[in-house]
């Protein structure tokens, strides 16, 4: 039985394609591609290399925002995130969806430092409501959400 053979055209066709994505020939650089033709086995292969910086970048840069820890009124000391944000999102949900988050979301060592360091500030500022509270003082509406 003999392998079906493509249409001679379709390496022109990826190509095309390709470039309209804004990939570039090139060798093994994230965003290229190159053409490869075994002769012994007459295969013609496109290899391409994908652009997962940016990707990666967004989700580490959503992780390292700590611009989504908003001050409290009249206190310095206390952060509190932001509703919505990945901050807030990461502090306020239960052990299983927490877990479901940092499976899908938080996939390399420099995120999940990250994530550490998002939820070591968070448990910070939960210490500092909680002295408050136990110091009798009250919290503002902001605080108690």
């Amino acid at each position: 039985m003999e392998r079906q053979k493509y249409h001679d055209s379709l390496p022109k066709v990826v190509v095309a394609c390709l470039r309209d994505l804004a990939y570039e020939e090139g060798v093994d650089d994230p965003g290229t591609y190159k053409m490869q033709h075994d002769t012994g086995k007459n295969l013609k292969t496109i290899v391409i290399f994908p652009k997962l910086k940016a990707v990666a970048q967004d989700v580490t840069s959503s992780l390292n925002n700590f611009d989504d820890m908003t001050l409290v009124e009249g206190d310095d000391s206390i952060r509190l995130p932001g509703k919505g944000s990945p901050v807030y999102n990461i502090s306020v949900s239960g052990e299983t969806i927490f877990q479901r988050m940092l499976d899908s979301k938080v996939q390399s060592w420099s995120q999940k430092r990250s994530c550490l360091a998002i939820l070591d500030e968070v448990s910070e500022s939960v210490k500092a409501l909680q002295e408050r509270l136990f110091g009798g003082q009250p919290l503002s509406d902001f605080q108690q959400e």
